[in-house]
């Protein structure tokens, strides 16, 4: 197996990505064979398929901790490949807020990867000095056996999780992870600020220390419940019953925190229990944000008072504000705030998703905002969570690493790994200006030609970097030479002033010339398209279903076809390059111009047909646009292989409600059965066949989180709600299977089936919420709370 700075790992990473499902098929068929055939550990003949610079939409990335496992998921991916990255866009980091700590989070943290022991070691050195006390000594491995005690007292827990947080964060920075903002919820404000830079690793601590130092005076202030009832009807609560009471915190639409007097806040939580909706006080005895912790906030302010907050490396938004916030603003007087002022999670939320997030990594000891985010945004973002309670080491980070590659996103995979990707360099190219090399190497049977939209992107990068220091704009053109060949390693080699080549490993290990790229100055500035004209004449304004871009064909395009592009962080050449868009993958390239510094904001298209009497294939002029219609890119002309057809109608694709109310009795059983298995398996991240239909879900690791994402992939397949206490409570696939047969097409007879609308089921499930863990109330908040505030 690969191992990280000299330390071996029980895991090998398998990263593939192919250009479509053929071609995704045909590598893992070819990694398979190379594993039948004793050539490398798992991880050896995968790991080139996905290096830093590939970004082919079909993509998968699986931990196997055998060659079987290896084989068995090889197998599983050559049959059933996956379907296309929609594309991460814009990443924003949520740190949550206290509550969700377990004992051996830190030890388990500490063996994950050599930077998170070494962030640690910081951290100790801080607290040892500011605190008196050990991080490493007191929560680290072979911890003393009171560690769970230890994170009763605020004093101690509030510096642990920052440390906690700031080092997932830089062990997902070392492995390429990238993001564009920050957010925390109440203490997960000081995690982002250190994560972003505004605050240094001492100041972070030391403040997280003296606000949790000045909790433990907040003791016997009043209690904190949640409700499952949104903001503004809580407020007419107050306003009856609770005139003490404060709202402590928006976390989502039917999800709010309340904190005050103790008489206030249990008739509050037995009235909403009396009429079915959920409530529940929460441990302790501090009225968390509330008024009764006014006297803190000069406190903790004037502690800090030379505070000088540092600019941010990204976005910062506030969830005191619940917008996005300057960073000089965050002083002493921030903090202060920070710690009274009610945390307005969802408002941040709401800020992060009209500005085009929806990738969120929720940075904690376990998940609890992902249910809120998801609760807010709906089906259209994704939720990543890092560590989980009683899993917290490497493959949990792993995890949420390989699920951002999955979603679209690049990674470091010599950092991931351990071992470098060769970037050998042409005897050739000795002494001419070798810029970079960019290891593609795949595997036999892959697809002819999709290698071709490395060699274009590696050749303009190539380009642009050779003419950075000029000073005039300047376009290139690109021209592929040679014939089709599997992915290569390549290198681009500056031959002469405004000219470069790519040249490619061949088979017999020698190098040939697959592209040219000469740049020349650039004409005028081309002017933005009126995008309003063409929204008033009927252009396409949105995309439509689950597709990127709005159905396109060339043929269709004698108008200069305009087309809107879903917010993916798609880059320019991405954009251009995208088979909605090219049909066929270009010959030649000519005369590119790309503004800086603008990738990730492409939102717009538009084709013009174009003719050169030189070119034998179909042609055309394109240009690339941000939202508000500015030119991006500009291509005079792309030149796509002759005989391409400029018509690609798409079939329709069965659902799989569709397939399964193709069939009936016991074949429907049966396939259902399969589906929830395959379903079951993505979730748990199991390898084929490794769900036992028998065994009940939870047995198999089926969190509150889990649970919660495979209720919703079964609602969006198969338009069924399954309340995800139904998969909890030992739920298996054989018992599941045929009672979602019969709720898919129920018969004609009076019965149904039971759902939380029957009076003594909804009794029962209220009944037991008190024996699960408090993560998982918040789970099931968003779907139980919902539902029955729907019936009021």
């Amino acid at each position: 197996m690969h191992a990280h700075h000299g330390r071996p790992h029980p895991v090998a990473l398998l990263p593939l990505s192919g250009e479509d499902p053929q071609a995704f098929a045909a590598r893992a068929a070819a990694c398979a064979d190379a594993l039948e055939q004793g050539r490398g550990e798992p991880a050896g003949p995968l790991h080139g398929a996905a290096v830093p610079g590939t970004r082919h939409r079909y993509r998968r990335a699986v931990r196997a901790h055998s060659p079987e496992q290896a084989r068995q998921w090889l197998a599983e991916l050559r049959q059933n490949p996956p379907a296309p990255s929609p594309g991460t866009g814009p990443v924003a980091l949520v740190f949550s807020g206290q509550g969700n700590q377990w004992p051996a989070m830190v030890a388990e943290l500490l063996a994950a990867d050599p930077v998170a022991a070494e962030v640690l070691a910081d951290c100790d050195r801080v607290l040892r000095d500011a605190a008196g006390w050990s991080l490493l000594d007191g929560f680290g491995a072979g911890a003393d056996p009171s560690a769970a005690e230890r994170l009763t007292d605020p004093a101690v827990l509030q510096p642990v999780l920052v440390a906690l947080q700031v080092t997932v964060a830089r062990v997902l920075a070392h492995w390429g992870v990238t993001w564009s903002a920050c957010v925390g919820h109440s203490l997960g404000e000081l995690s982002a600020a250190v994560v972003s830079g505004v605050l240094d690793l001492d100041t972070g601590l030391r403040l997280a220390a003296a606000r949790g130092t000045l909790m433990r005076d907040a003791v016997g202030t009043g209690l904190t419940a949640l409700l499952g009832r949104p903001a503004d009807r809580v407020a007419e609560l107050l306003d009856r019953l609770g005139p003490g009471t404060d709202v402590a915190a928006w976390n989502g639409p039917s999800s709010t925190l309340i904190a005050g007097r103790d008489e206030e806040v249990r008739a509050i939580v037995d009235e909403l229990a009396a009429e079915g909706v959920f409530a529940r006080v929460l441990p302790g005895t501090v009225a968390f944000h509330s008024r009764y912790l006014e006297p803190l906030r000069a406190q903790l302010a004037d502690r800090f008072q030379d505070l000088v907050p540092a600019a941010a490396s990204g976005a910062l938004v506030s969830t005191v504000t619940g917008d996005f916030i300057d960073p000089a603003e965050l002083d002493a007087r921030y903090w202060g705030a920070n710690l009274r002022e009610p945390v307005r999670f969802a408002q941040a939320v709401h800020a992060l998703a009209a500005a085009g997030y929806r990738t969120f990594v929720e940075v904690g000891a376990h998940p609890t905002l992902q249910p809120s985010i998801r609760e807010i945004l709906g089906d259209g973002c994704d939720v990543i969570p890092t560590l989980q309670r009683d899993h917290g080491g490497r493959d949990t980070l792993l995890d949420a690493a390989v699920r951002l590659f999955e979603a679209g996103a690049d990674l470091d995979w010599d950092a991931l790994a351990g071992t470098p990707v060769d970037a050998p360099a042409p005897a050739a190219a000795e002494g001419t200006g070798l810029w970079r090399a960019v290891s593609t190497t795949g595997s036999a049977g892959h697809r002819p030609g999709t290698a071709r939209t490395e060699i274009i992107a590696t050749a303009l990068a190539a380009a642009a970097h050779a003419t950075r220091a000029a000073g005039p704009r300047t376009v290139t053109d690109v021209r592929l030479t040679g014939a089709d060949a599997p992915d290569e390693d390549l290198v681009a080699v500056t031959v002469a002033p405004g000219t470069v080549e790519v040249h490619a490993r061949t088979a017999a290990g020698g190098w040939t010339r697959r592209a040219v790229a000469t740049t020349r100055p650039a004409g005028p500035a081309p002017e933005a398209p009126d995008l309003a004209a063409d929204q008033a004449a009927g252009r396409p304004d949105n995309a439509v279903g689950e597709r990127e871009l709005v159905d396109l064909r060339l043929a269709d395009a004698t108008g200069g076809q305009l087309l809107r592009l879903l917010p993916h962080g798609l880059s320019a050449l991405e954009v251009l390059l995208h088979p909605e868009v090219t049909p066929g993958l270009p010959t030649a390239l000519v005369g590119w111009e790309q503004a800086p510094g603008k990738d990730g904001q492409a939102r717009w298209i538009r084709l013009w047909p174009a003719t050169d009497v030189a070119a034998t294939g179909p042609q055309y002029t394109a240009a690339v646009l941000d939202a508000a219609g500015a030119v991006l890119a500009r291509a005079d002309r792309v030149v796509l292989p002759a005989g391409t057809a400029t018509t690609d109608p798409t079939a329709a694709e069965t659902s799989p409600r569709e397939a399964l109310l193709a069939v009936d009795g016991e074949q429907r059983v049966q396939q259902l059965a399969d589906y929830l298995a395959r379903e079951a398996e993505r979730v748990l991240r199991l390898p084929a066949g490794g769900v036992d239909h028998d065994r009940p879900l939870n047995s198999l690791g089926l969190d509150s989180i889990m649970g919660l994402e495979l209720s919703r992939r079964i609602e969006a397949d198969l338009d069924l709600a399954v309340p995800i206490v139904r998969l909890l409570r030992d739920a298996s696939v054989a018992a599941l299977a045929p009672e979602l047969a019969l709720e898919l097409a129920p018969p004609a007879a009076d019965g149904a089936p039971l759902t939380l609308d029957d009076p003594d089921r909804l009794e029962q499930l209220l009944a037991d919420v008190d024996s699960l863990s408090p993560e998982e109330v918040d789970s099931l908040l968003a779907q139980l709370g919902a539902e029955a505030a729907g019936e009021r």
